[in-house]
């Protein structure tokens, strides 16, 4: 009687164990499937980070290139400013040019009128001289009765009077040119003031980009 009582022990301890292993197996099978699930988890979340990171790597390009492009504009508007303060130099030595020229040919036109005016007086001279001499050649000795004297004096009120008048034309022809030259003028401060405009609108346009852009 002992000796089945101790097979049956023996062989509930065997299912005991057998079930114990298929349990410990089961556990295993399952912890492996975990332990994939893991894997292809962990799997899942690298590729996700290389993905942010290429994402990173694009963003930072992008940043470059917008920093490349400001850094142009930056350069182009310090040329254009550069240029533009070259041109107001110019312009600003043109003007004094101008002016010295304007000057110059005010006193040559002076000393031509002055010269045109000894001219005149000297055929003036040179016409009564031969007048003279062929009255002294042709005719004789007349009693001065005061009319040819006169009539001189006529003629030189009327050369007086030309000479007055042609003044005047010159005096006429330097205020055109003067208006012509405050048209100039004009002219040159408006161009200016566009140029302003358009530097000024530029920038403008370049900060609000720029704050798109941040």
């Amino acid at each position: 009687m002992e000796k089945p009582d101790i097979l049956k022990i023996l062989n509930d301890e065997l299912l005991t164990a057998y079930r114990k292993i298929n349990a410990l197996k089961d556990e295993v099978w399952q912890l492996q499937d975990q332990l994939q699930d893991r894997d292809e988890f962990i799997k899942m979340a690298v590729e996700k980070e290389k993905e942010k990171e290429k994402e990173k790597e694009k963003e930072k390009e992008k940043e470059k290139e917008k920093r490349k492009e400001i850094e142009t504009e930056t350069e182009k508007e310090n040329e254009i400013q550069a240029l533009t303060e070259k041109v107001e130099q110019l312009e600003n030595q043109l003007k004094e040019k101008d002016v010295v020229i304007a000057k110059e040919v005010k006193k040559r036109r002076a000393r031509l009128r002055a010269y045109l005016d000894c001219l005149a007086e000297l055929t003036d001279c040179q016409a009564k001289v031969k007048l003279m001499e062929a009255r002294l050649h042709q005719e004789p000795p007349q009693p001065d009765t005061g009319c040819s004297s006169e009539v001189e004096v006529e003629k030189e009120k009327e050369k007086e009077k030309e000479k007055e008048k042609e003044k005047e034309k010159e005096k006429e022809k330097e205020k055109e040119k003067e208006k012509e030259k405050e048209k100039e003028k004009e002219k040159r401060r408006r161009r200016r003031r566009r140029r302003r405009k358009r530097r000024r609108s530029t920038r403008r346009r370049t900060r609000t980009r720029r704050r798109r852009n941040l």
